[in-house]
């Protein structure tokens, strides 16, 4: 072979190598960048929106579920929320979340859905927030058919039995004041035979003096003045 056949030979290997070697790291650079993209997502905040249930109370849940926090969550679009009863429910769109940690849920008291309405209209609630996370701004749509909700049972608990029985008494005394007034809470009160000090009608024994009672016909009772004797 001729030195100049070498030389050629030489060019076209040391051609191909340096091809493989442009293919090799081209690969390289994609798979490092996936990876990263995938660790950034993971370290990125996502935050999702849904209605919950607890009783009969409807409730707007925001939820960060990824592993840092977010910030300046706002609520870019609400509709379908006509039936909400929150007193500040327009402060609450319009102030957003300035800051919802990992793994933090907030969630909004919106009241009783219109059932009935619902049966007869569809009814389509449509969220899209906006937050802020690592350097970068999401977009996200949520839009939920409130006709699913339709004879589901929902199970609440106690305390929440109680706060809705407490948010029921007060929302009646608001509407009428006169209809719960405070004295129908008051039991029949009648004087103890000994000392005179106020006491239950139906108590058998003063809690006071600890004397015994006589029975007592009526729900007023009788004075002590009436039943003492000499």
């Amino acid at each position: 072979m001729t030195p100049e056949t070498i030389n050629v030979i030489a060019t076209v290997v040391v051609a191909l190598a340096n091809a493989l070697l442009a293919i090799f790291t081209y690969r390289y650079m994609r798979l490092t960048g996936h990876m990263l993209d995938h660790m950034r997502s993971g370290q990125a905040a996502t935050v999702v929106a849904d209605l919950t249930f607890d009783g009969y109370s409807a409730y707007l849940a925001v939820t960060n579920s990824g592993n840092v926090p977010a910030t300046n969550v706002r609520f870019v679009k609400a509709t379908g929320f006509d039936w909400v009863q929150h007193p500040s429910w327009q402060e609450v769109i319009q102030h957003g979340i300035s800051y919802l940690p990992a793994g933090r849920t907030m969630k909004y008291w919106l009241g009783r859905p219109h059932w009935e309405n619902i049966k007869e209209t569809p009814s389509i609630v449509h969220v899209k927030i906006e937050y802020e996370s690592a350097g970068e701004t999401t977009f996200r749509d949520f839009i939920i058919d409130m006709s699913q909700y339709l004879g589901a049972s929902v199970d609440s608990s106690p305390v929440q039995q109680l706060v809705e029985a407490i948010r029921e008494v007060a929302e009646a005394r608001n509407r009428d004041p006169d209809r719960l007034a405070p004295m129908i809470f008051l039991s029949p009160k009648k004087s103890c035979v000994e000392c005179a000090e106020p006491i239950p009608a139906a108590a058998r024994k003063c809690s006071h003096c600890l004397s015994p009672q006589p029975a007592s016909e009526s729900g007023g009772g009788a004075s002590a003045a009436d039943l003492r004797t000499d």
